[in-house]
């Protein structure tokens, strides 16, 4: 009888279920016709034959013609580990080049546009999943209803704290920070820099919301993107009045 989790860690090492089954049943009986082996697996004959060629082909069965029948044995099970291993062992010396053909590719960013209330809740959860503790995390806070959907609704500064995570926050409405408590703020001139979306840089990521209108969140994961914006942020933050 062939036993489900045999099947399951055959299948793992990348045989199909039926493959998977045909052998164990052939390992079981040993030398054997394709009939006993569909009896003994479960498949059905007419589907048994070419899946018993398909396992010759991969070396795993091997064939026997004796007395005018054709019957079939199964690679043994430590020469099939062997084989993992060998394969493995393969591609373990392989992976340094194909690694370097990877990072030839280049950085390849990876974009997410989110609408509806949850975008705001689910931007600012992938903000305390991937800034790393004890980094700073840049917010360019302009709408004040996407302050008010961050701060009141979420408690998205309490969460920063928590995490220990740094802030520095641009915006250019004072008094939507009276009952702020991130770590540090700096003011930039309304009427010179008016700004609608809220923009989040934290590690590899940037994220761009909004609750004015139909709330909408855009998060862009690309390493170079986020360095230049932290350049940018930084240079206006220099810039900008702290008191």
């Amino acid at each position: 009888m062939v036993r489900a989790s045999h099947v399951k860690i055959l299948t793992d090492l990348g045989l199909k279920t039926f493959e998977a089954k045909i052998y164990l049943a052939s390992l079981q009986l040993g030398l054997a016709t394709v009939g006993r082996i569909s009896d003994a697996s479960g498949v059905a004959r007419s589907f048994c034959y070419e899946v018993v060629q398909g396992l010759v082909t991969q070396g795993l069965l091997s064939p026997t013609k004796t007395t005018g029948t054709q019957q079939y044995t199964a690679l043994p099970i430590d020469r099939l580990y062997s084989l993992q291993r060998e394969r493995m062992e393969r591609f373990t010396d392989a992976l340094p080049e194909i690694r370097s053909f990877q990072e030839q590719l280049g950085e390849r960013p990876q974009i997410q546009h989110l609408t509806g209330e949850e975008a705001l809740a689910e931007t600012l959860l992938d903000v305390l999943d991937h800034a790393e503790h004890g980094s700073t995390v840049r917010i360019l806070w302009g709408s004040r209803q996407t302050l008010a959907a961050i701060t009141d609704a979420f408690d998205f500064s309490a969460r920063l704290l928590a995490k220990g995570l740094h802030t520095q926050v641009l915006t250019n409405a004072r008094e939507q920070v009276a009952n702020g408590d991130l770590s540090e703020y700096r003011w930039i001139p309304l009427n010179r820099y008016p700004i609608g979306a809220t923009c989040i840089i934290y590690g590899t990521r940037i994220a761009y919301l909004s609750s004015v209108g139909d709330s909408f969140a855009l998060q862009i994961d690309a390493g170079t993107a986020a360095e230049t914006a932290r350049a940018g942020f930084d240079l206006a933050w220099e810039a900008a009045v702290s008191n």
